[in-house]
């Protein structure tokens, strides 16, 4: 059997560079590969870049990403390999400044979460850095709010997105952790990974509960 894990946390918290790290260091037989959730979205959606995907209707692309996410996660669980798969996606949406829940049914069939985080300041820097040196634009922390309000919705950002993550484990029963990624080196934050996930069974044998109730029993 093969792993599925959640990596989740907020634009900038550092979610691919830690990923990246494990991947590249990975060998037999704890083998871990790398699935970047927006970049395989905008595949199946047929477009080339993230200013394309960000007008198409939010339903279509749920629609979309469900459908090829329960594809790859039943055939990923199927295989038997024993690879564990990172999957580099978001509990949480954060658009103007205001995070908004992102569960997906998808989501269900994952046999663990990771919730990175990180401190406020540490991830505005690095948005902030991102923009300058790239020229990469984030709809989810408008700069031309002022530098309080910035902060408060990165603060915003990474709260909802270890509640979610905290809660959605529970509720289904899988392991969850929270892991800090403060420094200037992944380091730390790839030991603490690698840590927990020595500890995560491989794919579960129960059936996980449906989505649909997931607000009411959340809030």
């Amino acid at each position: 059997m093969s792993r599925v894990v959640l990596i989740t946390g907020p634009n900038g918290v550092g979610k691919s560079r830690v990923i990246t790290e494990i991947t590249s260091r990975s060998v037999r037989p704890v083998h871990f590969e790398h699935f970047h959730g927006s970049s395989q979205l905008m595949h199946w959606c047929g477009v080339t870049t993230r200013e394309q995907l960000r007008e198409l209707p939010d339903d279509h692309k749920r629609e979309v990403e469900n459908r090829g996410m329960h594809e790859l996660i039943h055939e990923h669980h199927a295989t038997g390999n024993g690879t564990t798969l990172l999957v580099d996606a978001h509990l949480v949406h954060c658009q103007d400044g205001i995070a908004r829940p992102n569960e997906q049914p998808w989501m269900r069939m994952v046999d663990a979460i990771v919730t990175l985080t990180s401190r406020p300041t540490l991830i505005h820097n690095r948005l902030r850095r991102d923009a300058v040196e790239t020229g990469r634009s984030r709809d989810c922390l408008p700069f031309e709010l002022a530098y309080a309000e910035r902060i408060a919705a990165i603060r915003q950002f990474l709260d909802e997105s270890a509640r979610l993550g905290r809660d959605f484990a529970a509720l289904w029963d899988i392991p969850w952790a929270l892991v800090y990624n403060l420094g200037r080196t992944p380091a730390p934050a790839v030991r603490a990974v690698r840590a927990f996930l020595d500890g995560v069974p491989l794919a579960r044998e129960q059936p996980v509960p449906s989505l649909a109730p997931i607000a009411a029993r959340l809030h």
